[in-house]
């Protein structure tokens, strides 16, 4: 919840429906809930949730590689990148960004967008992740 409190500026647990903003700050809101203890847990055990959402995509991945270090970021800030919507740069922030370095090989970078109360078509939310891949990349992250 503090990477909600800080970044985002949430201010209460879940925000009666009618103040402004109240959907985007229960999304952050529990985004934070779930996700801020990620960066708490031994790297081993936050790869194992990962696997759970992720499933053979992850493990796929992941193969026998050793982890190095793992490093997770909710709406990581400076971020800039066409937007899908308007002709200019808009900010960027993909709502979850974790690093995952192996003693061997390129890193692996999972990048997040997580819809708890709204319904976005699968299109617009692939649109929403490769502008997110994108940016990070632009951006070297």
């Amino acid at each position: 919840m503090l990477d909600a409190f800080n970044k985002k500026h949430v201010r209460r647990i879940l925000a009666r429906s009618g103040t402004e903003h109240s959907n985007e700050m229960n999304e952050d809101a529990i985004t934070s809930m779930v996700f801020t203890p990620l960066r708490f847990m031994e790297r081993n055990k936050a790869l194992s949730c990962f696997k759970v959402i992720l499933g053979s995509h992850l493990s796929d991945r992941l193969q026998s590689r050793v982890v190095a270090s793992f490093s997770l970021e909710l709406w990581p800030r400076g971020i800039r990148i066409a937007s899908n919507i308007v002709a200019k740069e808009t900010r960027c922030e993909p709502d979850l960004v974790a690093h995952i370095h192996f003693d061997e090989g390129p890193p692996l970078v999972l990048v997040g967008e997580m819809k708890w109360d709204s319904s976005s078509s699968e299109t617009v939310l692939e649109g929403e992740i490769k502008r997110e891949q994108a940016a990070l990349t632009e951006a070297n992250l």
